[in-house]
């Protein structure tokens, strides 16, 4: 009987907590578009490279401006979240459900009160909140807890004002003071005045027009026929030619913002609301079109001004405001599904975008110059007798040269940190070994690999081998290929995408067609601004066509690995012909060269346009859902799409390795011994608590972490599916380490970045297209990192796990002796931004 006692009184608890729940989400039901933003920025800000850029923004002692950008941008957000529910929450009351456990609570006024007045206060303090709980986690707890603390204080200032404003326009209305009045502001009921009391058929009416049902629906379906226009508009551009975004387009863009505002001011005078809300309502449409255009005209000025931190909290700022107003008020007012409108206009737009002609993430194409021809670029076998004439030679004791040394490169994705990782290895290897780039035959990279081997390789053809020298991040002029590829890279390159991805890009949705610029053209916009900037005697390098430099210097060739929607191959985009390249006219003209790659698709040969250098990079650095798949067109058509090359393999191995056949055959008789370099940036180690088994089988053996315990009917495809990129590279690199194998001196080395634990740091550097200094100096170190890791290595049994555990001191050691050299080779300790210590 006790038992039972105690099951009825939990059940009743239950019942309780049930009944407050389905209580308080009735009445936050209006404010659900805040609540959603609050919840998404929470998750936003728990990835990694959101954990960087908090690190960057108030950690680091020179990030003053970001930092005051940022909670300007957070206490808008803030006044937003609290606004809008505030004014939600004066509309007539949703019914209430039966209560049976929790109706002498809140039954009680009390309560009722309690939540109206309070739940927009914490709604508004909550933005603080979230950001507080992700600061303190993106470091050293000695580091974030006193900005953690400051954020805390900054939401009690809120919560503070908030509570005080009710309680100061009291005072002006009822001028009596002290504690009576402090409960009179604390205890305001939720009571619309004017039209926010009215029932829902009589809402968006005039003060002084006749009542009707309809008279609201008619707004709104006025509303819903000019946006149908806009679309017709929109949609037609999609058939302008040139695809690029001109003045005309221009035109477009600000007839229909100013149409927008006048809509939206017109539609404003047709509704019956406090002033003061019509005065907020303004004021956000004027924020949001600035913001639009901004986002448009100078994508990367804005992006770069606020940072991605400062976009991020001024786009949700404009979300709650702007789905509080357009969607959750109409449809309470009207008790019509709004937003299951709004998602059915936004499927319809993305549906009709697939079959309209050019749409807005069209890969950036150049005019095609008079007499270019895709199939005039050098072939292959042009290419190693070129680098064979000038490839340094390796002598016996009589002088005669008895073999070359030919490098092949390949580098692994992973946005900046691994094109600042690409450039800060490279770019010291030729500092410290002057004519390096000549024994280099290709250069093969995915994503943030093939922008740091781009920058590398512009920096050879800007001097023509000779360093370089360029405008450091504090304003003085400095040289060297390693300091001048850091401070190209050293940018911030997520704002812009952010600043043009929540304004021009989330309208594509509504507005299909080819009207506004995509982000992947801020991406490329802010890779030339950022080169331009720092190389100031070339300024204009990363918007010139892609070819091969016409000095007289070997370049190394470029192989930038993308890969196709359609079906899955790769697309390469290179400087020189790879495949056979048929005339559309006559496509079965030309038959498949034995030196072609094997199943691979030349870029050029498919789009028969030229390119810029920015837009070659990135052909391969379309990093998922940050960057758009770039729609290709052929002369069929609209044909394809181009993502990133971490779809197909995420080291670019692949293509090296199918380069080996093709070399052989062209070198025939000559001694070319191949050397492969792997730069790769995924923070390997950590594995010394693991067991024998463990280190002898692979990280397979290991048990499970949460991720792939949790619901593996759902998550399982999808965790697997994004391994294999990474277990593809892993495989790649190690054919192609076959390959090359020999027993007379090493042939593959790998160069990686140590993981937190080795290198006793609190975070390993961000994965993203933005790098706080946490994470540059990060990398540099390692690449300082001299202690020779083979000791430790030998005592492993199994061979394959031995060269994995080398570091950055034995690889290099390795690579001096691979080229032949007597000497051996360490790190140039004079190079770089972030010098390395004594």
């Amino acid at each position: 009987m006790l038992l039972l006692k105690y099951c009825g009184s939990a059940l009743k608890c239950i019942g309780f907590v049930w009944e407050v729940a389905k209580t308080v989400g009735i009445l936050l039901w209006p404010a659900r578009f805040t609540v959603l933003v609050l919840f998404v920025m929470w998750t936003v800000l728990q990835v990694g490279p959101a954990q960087d850029v908090l690190y960057a923004v108030f950690v680091e002692p020179q990030s003053g401006h970001a930092r005051m950008l940022f909670l300007i941008g957070l206490w808008i957000w803030a006044l937003q979240s609290w606004y809008w529910t505030r004014f939600l929450f004066y509309l007539p009351r949703r019914p209430q459900p039966q209560l049976l456990y929790a109706a002498a609570v809140l039954g009680n006024p009390y309560w009722q009160v309690f939540f109206d007045t309070q739940l927009p206060r914490f709604l508004g303090v909550a933005a603080f909140f979230v950001v507080a709980e992700a600061i303190l986690k993106c470091g050293r707890f000695a580091e974030t807890w006193p900005w953690a603390f400051l954020l805390l204080a900054h939401g009690i200032v809120f919560y503070t004002f908030t509570a005080a404003r009710r309680y100061l326009l009291n005072r002006q209305t009822h001028p009596t003071g002290g504690e009576r009045a402090w409960r009179t502001a604390n205890r305001v009921a939720r009571a619309g005045r004017g039209a926010l009391a009215d029932t829902p058929e009589a809402a968006l009416l005039q003060r002084n027009a006749a009542v009707g049902p309809t008279r609201g629906i008619d707004v709104v379906g006025a509303a819903y026929a000019a946006w149908l226009s806009a679309v017709l508009l929109v949609a037609s551009t999609a058939y302008w030619s040139p695809p690029d975004f001109g003045w005309l387009k221009m035109t477009v863009v600000v007839l229909l913002a100013g149409g927008s505002l006048a809509g939206a001011v017109r539609l404003l005078a047709q509704l019956d609301l406090p002033v003061g809300t019509r005065r907020a309502v303004i004021g956000l449409l004027v924020l949001t079109l600035a913001s639009f255009l901004a986002s448009i005209v100078s994508p990367v000025t804005a992006g770069v001004l606020f940072g991605p931190g400062g976009a991020l909290m001024l786009a949700a700022a404009a979300w709650v405001g702007t789905t509080s107003f357009f969607l959750a008020y109409p449809g309470e007012r009207l008790r019509l599904p709004v937003t299951l409108l709004l998602v059915l206009i936004a499927a319809f737009g993305a549906l009709t975008g697939e079959y309209l002609g050019y749409d807005h993430h069209g890969v950036r194409l150049l005019p095609v110059p008079e007499n270019w021809r895709p199939d005039t670029r050098p072939k292959l076998r042009d290419a190693f007798e070129a680098w064979y004439a000038q490839a340094p030679c390796l002598s016996g004791a009589d002088g005669a040269c008895w073999e070359k040394v030919m490098v092949l490169v390949a580098a692994e994705g992973g946005a900046s940190r691994s094109a600042y990782w690409t450039a800060t290895v490279l770019g010291d290897l030729e500092d410290s070994h002057p004519g390096f780039h000549r024994s280099i035959f290709a250069l093969s990279g995915v994503s943030g690999g093939a922008l740091g081997l781009t920058i590398y390789r512009e920096l050879l053809a800007v001097g023509n081998g000779v360093p370089p020298a360029c405008a450091d991040t504090k304003g003085g002029m400095v040289g060297g290929f390693a300091r001048c590829g850091q401070a190209v890279l050293d940018a911030d390159f997520l704002g812009p995408i952010f600043f043009r991805l929540f304004h021009t890009d989330l309208m594509q949705w509504l507005l299909p067609g080819n009207l506004l610029p995509d982000r992947a053209a801020a991406l490329e916009n802010t890779w030339e601004w950022a080169w331009g900037r720092r190389m100031t005697g070339s300024p204009h390098r990363l918007s010139a066509a892609f070819e091969r430099s016409q000095g007289t210097e070997w370049q190394p060739l470029l192989l930038l690995n993308g890969a196709s929607t359609k079906t899955g191959r790769r697309i390469v985009t290179s400087d020189v012909l790879l495949t056979r390249c048929p005339d559309p006219a006559d496509p079965v003209a030309q038959v498949a060269n034995p030196e072609d790659l094997p199943d691979t698709v030349d870029f050029f040969c498919l789009v028969r346009h030229p390119v810029r250098v920015s837009t070659a990079a990135h052909n391969s650095a379309r990093f998922p859902y940050v960057s758009p798949a770039g729609t290709l067109w052929t002369h069929e058509g609209k044909a394809d799409r181009i993502v990133d090359g971490g779809y197909f393999e995420s080291l670019g191995a692949t293509t090296l390795f199918d380069l080996l056949p093709p070399i052989r055959t062209i070198a025939g008789d000559r001694a070319v011994r191949v050397v492969v370099i792997a730069i790769q940036n995924d923070p390997t180690g950590g594995d010394d608590m693991l067991g024998p088994f463990v280190k002898a089988i692979g990280k397979e053996a290991a048990p499970m972490d949460a991720a792939l315990r949790l619901s593996p009917e759902l998550l399982s495809p999808v965790l697997g599916f994004a391994a294999s990129r990474s277990g593809r590279g892993s495989y790649a690199g190690a054919s192609l380490e076959r390959a090359v194998r020999n027993d007379t001196a090493p042939g593959f080395i790998r160069f990686n970045l140590r993981d937190k634990e080795n290198a006793h740091r609190a975070a390993d550097p961000a994965m993203s297209w933005f790098l706080s200094q946490r994470s540059l100096k990060a990398m540099w170190s390692d690449w300082c990192d001299m202690e020779s890791k083979e000791q430790d290595a030998a005592e492993e049994s199994d061979s394959a796990h031995s060269v994995r555990r080398k570091g950055n001191a034995d690889s290099l050691r390795d690579l001096g002796l691979a080229l032949g050299d007597p000497k051996p080779w360490k790190v140039n300790r004079s190079e770089g931004i972030n010098v390395c210590a004594p």
